[in-house]
């Protein structure tokens, strides 16, 4: 029930990680947004929708501890698609837990504002 409600969402990303950050899940919004393909991605680290330069200053990992310290972590930044373009988006990050408050892994909601900012 839940997944077909998320692949009916094309404008947006809605993907899942484990602890380690690799991807384990991945929309139908995902594959029209990024241009990867579910199995390209299941089992990479979430880094790959990540600018080089937000890579090489720890950006993916502070927006976790971020969600982890405050429940859930907002951002407008700039995302890498598969042929290597790149658009601006606002994305959510929220941590996923058991029954037990078990850290399971994360949720990250993306959407695609390039054109809202060409506006």
């Amino acid at each position: 029930f839940y997944s077909q409600i998320i692949d009916c969402l094309q404008d947006y990303s809605i993907f899942t990680t484990d602890k380690d950050l690799r991807i384990n899940s991945w929309s139908t919004g995902s594959e029209k947004i990024f241009g990867f393909a579910k199995d390209e991605v299941l089992g990479k680290h979430c880094e790959i929708i990540f600018t080089e330069e937000d890579r090489k200053n720890g950006v993916p990992q502070m927006k976790i501890i971020t969600a982890l310290k405050e429940g859930r972590v907002t951002d407008n930044r700039l995302h890498v698609c598969k042929d290597g373009s790149m658009f601006y988006a606002y994305g959510l990050i929220f941590p996923l837990t058991d029954k037990d408050g078990e850290l399971l892994g994360f949720v990250k909601i993306l959407r695609d504002l390039t054109e809202r900012k060409k506006s």
